[in-house]
């Protein structure tokens, strides 16, 4: 597929006030050096919160040994998709230096955004007007790897930096939980009247303390109902 070459763009203009305030809330955040392309650079981001981190959408913080084979399966556009808007969220929320904007300028200066989204409105005017069959899922094929190009012009291994580090994930112990930490903080906290979360001792932010009380009650379920279902057919 050709892509839609950029025209100039008119340069940003600020007030010496508005640098001024700039460069102060700059200096709050440290200097860290992130890969772009295999290479390095020097950028400033901040960690998130949980409200903030929480408003980019949901994301599983806990890979699962058992999810981890599943995720071996090749991804739908669809989830891909999903997955690039959650993480460019997180990129916009926490960038300082460079800004989203201005690090999406860079990474896809030879892109004209605009042009995409005109392709991408008369894609889902065509799409409309088909009936069900396989040209319009070669359409909706074709509408969905156009609207990746769009979300993945940042490098990959730029954007999984920033993210592991708004989310704390590379200072936690989030990477090392298991689904038998899990289910086993799930008994003790059933039988204190408190969460998981209180019976799994290390470095877990707000965000992941959430999430494990979230899995840890879905795995808790998961295994009641097979125990009862076991029981049912010594029964029978």
């Amino acid at each position: 597929m050709k892509l839609p070459f950029a025209t100039d763009r008119k340069p940003l203009e600020e007030t010496a006030e508005e640098r001024l305030y700039r460069e102060m809330y700059d200096r709050s955040y440290p200097i860290l050096m992130a890969p772009w392309h295999g290479h390095s650079i020097p950028i400033q981001v901040r960690e998130l919160t949980m409200a903030q981190s929480l408003a980019c959408g949901d994301y599983n913080l806990i890979q699962l040994f058992g999810e981890g084979i599943a995720d071996g399966k090749m991804p739908t556009t669809e989830q891909m998709n999903a997955y690039a808007e959650r993480h460019h969220e997180i990129c916009k929320a926490s960038m300082i230096i460079p800004t989203y904007d201005q690090a999406l300028k860079i990474a896809g200066a030879h892109v004209d955004t605009q042009e995409i989204d005109s392709q991408l409105s008369e894609i889902r005017v065509a799409f409309d007007k088909l009936p069900k069959g396989p040209e319009k899922k070669m359409l909706r094929d074709e509408y969905n790897a156009l609207e990746l190009i769009s979300k993945f012009l940042l490098p990959a291994d730029f954007t999984a930096f920033v993210v592991n580090y708004a989310l704390q994930v590379d200072k936690s112990d989030i990477k090392s939980v298991t689904e038998e930490m899990l289910i086993n903080a799930a008994i003790l906290a059933s039988r204190g009247h408190d969460n998981p979360s209180d019976h799994l001792k290390g470095a877990f932010t707000d965000l992941m303390k959430r999430e494990i009380d979230n899995r840890a009650w879905i795995l808790f379920d998961e295994e009641q109902k097979a125990q009862r279902g076991n029981k049912k057919k010594k029964v029978g």
